[in-house]
C-alpha cells in the first residue's frame, strides 16, 4: 500500500477537489451545447406516417407535400394510403397525419371505407400516437368535411393525442394547406427540443 509521501498518492481531499472540477466542467460542457447553444441546430429526426383517403387525388398530392416539407426538417416521412392501412397499423408510428376528403354525403372516398370502418369497430389502445388531420371538403355541401370530422373523433376515442385543431379546407385549400403542415412541423420540433432539454 502506497504511503501518503510515494509518488502517484492524491490524497481524499484533492481527489474531491478534482472530481468537483471535472463535475462543473461537464456540466457546463452540457449546458453550452443543449441549453445555451447559439452556434448549432439540434434536430431531433422523427418517424411520421402520413395517411390519407381521396377519390380526386387531391389528398394524395397534399401527402406528396407535407413528406417533402416534413423531410427538409430532417425527418423520415412514409405515405400511406387508408386503403391498405389497418387500425393495427396505426401503432407502428408515433407520429401520424391524415389527410381526407369527404365524398357524396359526408361519405369516407372509397380507398378509406373498409379502413373506418374497421377503426370505428375497434378498441386498439393509440395513446401513444401523435396526430394531425386535414380534411378536404365543399361548403356547397350540407355534410361539410364530416368525414374528417367523424375520424377525427374515433381518433381520439381510441386516446390518440391531437397536436393541433382540425384544419376544414374548402375548394382553395392551398393556404390552409400551407399555415397547416408548418404548424405541424413547429409543434414537432418544440416536442423534439423538450425531450433534449429533459
Amino acid at each position: 500500500m502506497r504511503s501518503p509521501n510515494s509518488c502517484g498518492y492524491i490524497s481524499p481531499s484533492k481527489m474531491r477537489f478534482l472530481m468537483k472540477i471535472w463535475k462543473n466542467t461537464l456540466d457546463l460542457i452540457m449546458r453550452l451545447i443543449i441549453i445555451n447553444s447559439n452556434n448549432y441546430t439540434f434536430r431531433v429526426s422523427k418517424e411520421i406516417t402520413i395517411y390519407f383517403g381521396t377519390m380526386s387525388g387531391n389528398s394524395e398530392e397534399l401527402a406528396d407535400k407535407s413528406k417533402e416539407f416534413l423531410t427538409e426538417k430532417n425527418h423520415n416521412v412514409s405515405i400511406v394510403n387508408l386503403e391498405d392501412a389497418t387500425p393495427d397499423s396505426l401503432t407502428d408510428t408515433s407520429y401520424a397525419l391524415f389527410i381526407v376528403s369527404t365524398w357524396g354525403e359526408g361519405e369516407p372516398p372509397v380507398d378509406a371505407e373498409d379502413f373506418f370502418e374497421a377503426l370505428q369497430g375497434s378498441e386498439i389502445d393509440l395513446k401513444t400516437v401523435q396526430y394531425g388531420i386535414m380534411g378536404l371538403g365543399d361548403t356547397a355541401y350540407e355534410l361539410f368535411n364530416e368525414f374528417a370530422r367523424q375520424l377525427d373523433q374515433e381518433l381520439e376515442r381510441l386516446g390518440a393525442i391531437k397536436i393541433t385543431d382540425r384544419v376544414e379546407a374548402d375548394v382553395d385549400y392551398e393556404d390552409d394547406f400551407d399555415s397547416w403542415i408548418a404548424k405541424v412541423a413547429e409543434i414537432w420540433a418544440e416536442n423534439a427540443v423538450a425531450s433534449v432539454d429533459t
